[in-house]
């Protein structure tokens, strides 16, 4: 008899090549350790169990279609109710069911809040900082603030290309 998916353990994807600041160049602004990457086709939702936002399509389209990415990940869209986890501390990737994640990241903040009293450098609230810094980006629809977020595409999916040619 088969377990229910929720209960099965995170997989490590060992062999998964993982780019330094993956979470930012998908977009991810936060100070989380731990963030579910959510692939949907063409989009990429990002959580670390406070914030939801969209990702980085284009960066992960670019990243998921490389071969040994590709080798690793199949071609994983959402549609299964898994998720992978990315630990943005050791670089590393782990694949599981959905519920399984969730709940996860949602201690990984119960941690943070119980540890806060003997956090003395304030990765709190740099955390929030940027995510306000985030929300207001993305909330300002001004001319200058729209070319600024093209920009900052431009950027990580020029970064993501460097990395997999250096990959390959």
């Amino acid at each position: 008899m088969s377990r229910p998916q929720s209960d099965k353990p995170l997989i490590p994807l060992t062999d998964l090549p993982v780019p330094k600041d993956l979470a930012g160049l998908l977009g991810y602004v936060g100070g989380a350790r731990f963030v579910a990457l959510i692939p949907g086709g063409p989009m990429l939702e990002l959580t670390d169990g406070r914030v939801d936002m969209e990702g980085e399509g284009e960066v992960w389209r670019l990243y998921a279609a490389h071969p040994a990415v590709r080798a690793v990940l199949g071609t994983m869209d959402g549609s299964g109710g898994e998720r992978l986890l990315l630990d943005r501390q050791l670089g590393t990737v782990h694949r599981g069911a959905s519920g399984l994640i969730e709940r996860f990241l949602k201690e990984q903040w119960l941690r943070h809040t119980q540890a806060q009293d003997y956090d003395s450098t304030g990765q709190f609230e740099r955390t929030l900082d940027g995510l306000q810094k985030a929300v207001e980006l993305m909330g300002d629809t001004s001319l200058q603030a729209r070319l600024d977020r093209k920009e900052m595409q431009h950027r990580r999916v020029e970064a993501m290309k460097t990395w997999l040619a250096e990959l390959a």
